[in-house]
């Protein structure tokens, strides 16, 4: 494992290379059949090169880099996804979308690989490391229901202009997508509210400071916080909801890898 660990841009590139089959599968012939057994063959060579990477890099300690970030979330992201459309193989669809946006953040996070050095290794206590399972698992959710909103835009664009496209047309109904983003904001609202919580509880004895990775994450909690009550009060969907998840997606994005590209990036070559 060692030896796999050390060599950090050859595994990111292997990483990358198991997200593409699935990838181009959705761009050339995208997946419509919910019985296409394709979906899983693909799924899971993808996920398995991401847990490939995210272990071998996690295996001598937490690593707070961007390129760790970005494939641990990618990891927990085709897990979550995997579970989904076990239950409801209506949404498999929705990786037309879910695979090609992943292997741009795949071939971004193996462009960072070599910016994470290996002495920013640590052992993180039990308190750090719910907090940052937390936050991933809130991280996952969102951009699966910004997959799903993204895929409900289209649909409901598509139906609007009465325009025909094979990729349009193999994407889940708008109603589908719908049910699905705002289950999972529903679920990322929890993890969202309880990493909050333990980040406050693991700055309390130090002082609680609100630093722009805070700051961004309440603001996203706030918006989908009334994006929730909107709905269930008045049964906001559609364009307007899309809308609010994708808003929530970008805050949280600025937040959790945003905050770390400036810091491992863009200031350590200042």
């Amino acid at each position: 494992m060692n030896a796999i660990a050390s060599q950090p841009v050859l595994l990111g590139s292997l990483a990358v290379l198991s997200l593409l089959p699935a990838a181009l599968q959705s761009l050339r012939a995208p997946l419509a059949s919910q019985a296409d057994n394709r979906f899983w063959y693909l799924l899971g060579c993808a996920f398995g090169g991401s847990a490939l990477l995210s272990v071998s890099e996690l295996a001598q300690g937490w690593q707070p880099g961007l390129a760790v970030a970005l494939w641990v979330t990618i990891t927990t992201v085709l897990a979550i996804f995997a579970g989904i459309a076990w239950r409801n193989p209506a949404v498999k669809p929705i990786g037309n979308i879910l695979f090609p946006y992943l292997v741009i953040v795949g071939a971004f996070g193996a462009l960072a690989l070599p910016g994470d050095p290996p002495s920013a290794t640590y052992a993180a206590d039990w308190g750090t490391v719910i907090h940052v399972l937390l936050s991933v698992a809130a991280y996952a959710l969102i951009t699966l229901s910004a997959v799903a909103a993204v895929s409900s835009l289209l649909k409901e664009r598509a139906l609007k202009a009465r325009s025909q496209s094979v990729f349009v047309n193999s994407l889940p109904p708008v109603t589908v997508g719908d049910r699905m983003q705002i289950n999972l904001l529903l679920a990322a609202g929890c993890f969202l509210s309880f990493s909050v919580i333990s980040g406050i509880a693991e700055q309390w004895d130090m002082g609680i400071r609100f630093d722009h990775k805070s700051l961004l994450s309440v603001v996203s909690l706030g918006i989908v916080t009334a994006l929730l009550f909107v709905h269930f009060r008045t049964g906001l969907r559609g364009r307007r909801a899309a809308r609010f998840a994708l808003g929530a997606y970008l805050l949280l994005s600025l937040a959790y890898p945003g905050v770390k590209f400036v810091t491992d990036i863009l200031l350590q070559r200042v």
